[in-house]
């Protein structure tokens, strides 16, 4: 198989890592959140449990808190994340139902400046200012970690590779015309 023919190369390292550092290198913030956290569904919904058909938010948490490592910072949680990604996505926002009932913190977000994570219990126990260039940092390590953690699981290698197999994929028309010919696809 070519190496960009690859699911592992064509869909997340020039896919998903390349379509967030597109985002951030032309400074597109909000675009890169979104697609971060879109990132992180696709990588729980390769790491749910073998006989669980849909990725459900308990995977996603999962993922996050086993994957995502922001040096110097364990106040953000799976949970927190999966709150802001619901605010994100859902209402374009920073409050989501966890929010507002107290179960997850707010997390707002910056680019640049230190420290990568601010916390002033004097304003806020439950407000959190994110870099979001330090989150795709930690996502990025995240897939590269998740992605060795399951071809070196004899057990978790073979449903992962069936899941690649799933993913959304860019080919080149030629490619496509190809494959459809030979009944590849």
């Amino acid at each position: 198989m070519e190496l960009g023919k690859d699911p592992v190369i064509n869909s997340i390292y020039n896919g998903i890592k390349k379509d967030i550092k597109v985002a951030l290198d032309n400074e597109c913030y909000t675009a890169a959140l979104i697609l971060i956290f879109a990132g992180i569904d696709a990588m729980a919904n390769l790491s749910r449990p073998e006989n669980q058909t849909d990725v459900k938010q308990e995977d996603f948490v999962r993922w996050v808190n086993s994957y995502i490592k922001i040096d110097g910072c364990k106040r953000i949680t799976g949970e927190d994340l999966y709150s802001s990604r619901c605010a994100v996505i859902h209402t374009y926002g920073v409050d989501s139902r966890r929010t507002r009932d107290g179960s997850a913190k707010r997390l707002i977000y910056k680019v640049g400046g230190y420290p990568s994570v601010d916390y002033n219990p004097s304003v806020s126990n439950n407000l959190l200012c994110l870099d979001i260039l330090v989150l795709a940092d930690a996502f990025f390590k995240g897939i590269d970690k998740f992605v060795v953690n399951m071809f070196a699981d004899t057990q978790k290698k073979d449903i992962f590779e069936d899941r690649l197999k799933k993913i959304l994929r860019i080919i080149s028309y030629d490619d496509l015309t190809k494959s459809v010919g030979k009944n590849k696809i």
